[in-house]
């Protein structure tokens, strides 16, 4: 039987950063938190235009591989002589979303906006500035921005991992369960 959990750390957007060098230049695939910085954790930071976040809009426009307006830009390239894993920014537009997906490993660090992530058959979790998201390997999940706000990520992953069994990646996340996910959060 297929374990699915995700572990949810509210952290500080400094801490976050600090955490994404760590996890860059470590050889280990574990990030570990530092601390918390309570005044960017408690408060939800609706973002109405892209530009307004923390690194405006940056990266190709990739909006025909999901459900909405997004953008992406590498950051580090998997460099398997150094230990570095796969790091993208990933920017949506409001209600913008992935599809249902799965992969390797992946931390997920919210940067700016509001967004969201969902694992199948589990409740969706708000991704706020500062906040870590782990995705274990072979789950299947989408993730993306809240309604009436942008959102901006940094994902680090294994980009070579095979999932054990791969979902395609063109199985859209409906209007009506994004709709439910993100409903009353």
């Amino acid at each position: 039987m297929q374990m699915m959990q995700y572990h949810f750390k509210r952290l500080g957007a400094v801490v976050a950063s600090a955490m994404l060098l760590t996890a860059c230049a470590s050889s280990t695939s574990e990030v570990q938190p530092m601390a918390q910085n309570s005044a960017m954790a408690q408060n939800s930071v609706q973002v109405l235009s892209g530009q307004d976040l923390p690194f405006g809009i940056q990266g190709d426009d990739v909006s025909f591989r999901f459900t909405g307006q997004v953008y992406f830009k590498a950051l580090i390239d998997r460099d398997p002589q150094y230990q570095f894993q796969q790091t993208n920014l990933i920017t949506f537009g409001p209600s913008a979303r992935s599809p249902w997906h799965n992969h390797g490993p992946m931390y997920l660090l919210g940067i700016g906006g509001v967004g969201y992530y969902q694992e199948e058959g589990k409740p969706a979790v708000k991704i706020e500035p500062g906040d870590v998201v782990f995705c274990a390997p072979d789950v299947r999940h989408w993730h993306g921005a809240a309604p009436d706000s942008w959102f901006a990520q940094v994902v680090i992953y294994d980009s070579e991992y095979q999932p054990a069994t791969p979902w395609p990646s063109t199985v859209p996340v409906t209007d009506a369960e994004y709709q439910a996910a993100t409903s009353n959060k």
